[in-house]
C-alpha cells in the first residue's frame, strides 16, 4: 500500500509545521509532496531546511488550488501511488486518520473519495461547512449520531477537500481538478464527476481531522465571488439535467444582480460576463469528463 499526501502551500507558514508534523507522526508512513504556489513568505525555506523527507515542487507562479493539486497527483500516480490524500495547508491529521480511512475504503471499495470528520482547531466542534454538509446532505449520519448507531461510512454527494483520501482507480477513471476553477468549487466538480462514473463519495465517522479556519470573516468580495463559483459548479456538473441547470442558473444570476444594489458594486455584472465567456470551454470540458479517462492529468502511466 503506497500512500502519497499532497499539500498545496501558499503563504501558509503559520500552519505548515503542524500540518507536516501530523503527517510524519502518522501511524501509516506516507510519501509527502508539497506543491508551493510561489509563496512570498518563508514557507519554501522552512520546508527545505526542516523537512528533507518531503518532496517540494516549486511552481513559477500561483497556479491555484486545483492545478497545483493536479501537479502533485500526477507525480504521485507516476510513482505508483495506491492512495492519495489531499491535505490543506491549514489542516492536520490525527495519528490514526490515514490507517482508519484506508481500512474502511478497503472494506467498501465502491468509495473513491472519503473524508474523515472535519473539526475545528480547538477540537470542540465540527467545522462549520462540514456541519452544514452533514445536516443538509447526510441526514442518516446525523440521525444515527443522535441515537448512537453510527456506521463506518456514509455516502454523500460532496464534502470539502481539506481532507480527502482518493483511490488510484478513481483518479485514473475521472481525472484531476478542472482548470475552469482557480480556487473554490473544484472539489464539488470532481465529486460530481466521481458520482457520474460510478464511484461513491463518503465520510467516515470513525476518525477525525482538523481544519483551522473557524475565525475567518467573509468579505463582500468573497460573497460575490462565491456566487460566480456557484455558476461554474452548476454549468460544469455533468450529473445535472439541462432543465435543472437552467433553473439553478436563474436563481444564482438573480442573487448576483441583487448584490449590485446591496453592495453598490459592478463586480457581479463582470462575473456574469465572465461566466458567459467561459461557457464554450465549460461545455468542452463537460464532454471530455463524461469519458472514463484521467482528464486534466498529464503523463500518467496507466
Amino acid at each position: 500500500m503506497n500512500l502519497f499526501v499532497i499539500i498545496v502551500s501558499y503563504n501558509g507558514m503559520q500552519w505548515l509545521q503542524r500540518c507536516l508534523d501530523s503527517v510524519f507522526n502518522s501511524s501509516v508512513s506516507a510519501n509527502v509532496i508539497v506543491v508551493d504556489n510561489k509563496s512570498t513568505d518563508s514557507s519554501v525555506d522552512f520546508i527545505e531546511k526542516n523537512y528533507l523527507a518531503a518532496t517540494l515542487i516549486k511552481l513559477d507562479k500561483n497556479h491555484g488550488f486545483g492545478k497545483a493539486n493536479n501537479i502533485g497527483m500526477e507525480y504521485a500516480l507516476n510513482h505508483n501511488a495506491d492512495y492519495i490524500y489531499l491535505l490543506n495547508q491549514d489542516a492536520w491529521v490525527k495519528p490514526d486518520t490515514f490507517k482508519i480511512l484506508i481500512d474502511v475504503q478497503q472494506q467498501y471499495p465502491e468509495y473513491g473519495i472519503i473524508s474523515p470528520i472535519q473539526i475545528t482547531a480547538n477540537e470542540d466542534k465540527l467545522d462549520n461547512n462540514f456541519l452544514y454538509t452533514c445536516a443538509n446532505k447526510c441526514r442518516f449520519f446525523v440521525n444515527d449520531l443522535c441515537f448512537n448507531k453510527v456506521k463506518e461510512i456514509y455516502e454523500l454527494n460532496e464534502v470539502m477537500a481539506a481532507h480527502w483520501l482518493i483511490t488510484r482507480d478513481c483518479l485514473l477513471s475521472i481525472g484531476g481538478f478542472s482548470p475552469v476553477f482557480f480556487h473554490y468549487g473544484e472539489d464539488m466538480n470532481l465529486q460530481h464527476r466521481a458520482s457520474y462514473h460510478g464511484f461513491k463519495n463518503g465520510i467516515c465517522p470513525l476518525t477525525c481531522a482538523i481544519h483551522d479556519r473557524e475565525f475567518r470573516k467573509e468579505t463582500k468580495q468573497k460573497i460575490m465571488y462565491m456566487k460566480y463559483v456557484s455558476l461554474l459548479i452548476i454549468n460544469s456538473d455533468i450529473t445535472r439535467s439541462k432543465k435543472i441547470k437552467l433553473k439553478d442558473n436563474i436563481v444564482v444570476c438573480v442573487k448576483l444582480l441583487c448584490n449590485v444594489l446591496q453592495y453598490k458594486s459592478l463586480k457581479p455584472i463582470l462575473y456574469l460576463f465572465k461566466i458567459l465567456y467561459h461557457l464554450p470551454k465549460i461545455y468542452k470540458y463537460n464532454k471530455m469528463t463524461k469519458l472514463k479517462t484521467p482528464s486534466f492529468l498529464n503523463t500518467i502511466k496507466i
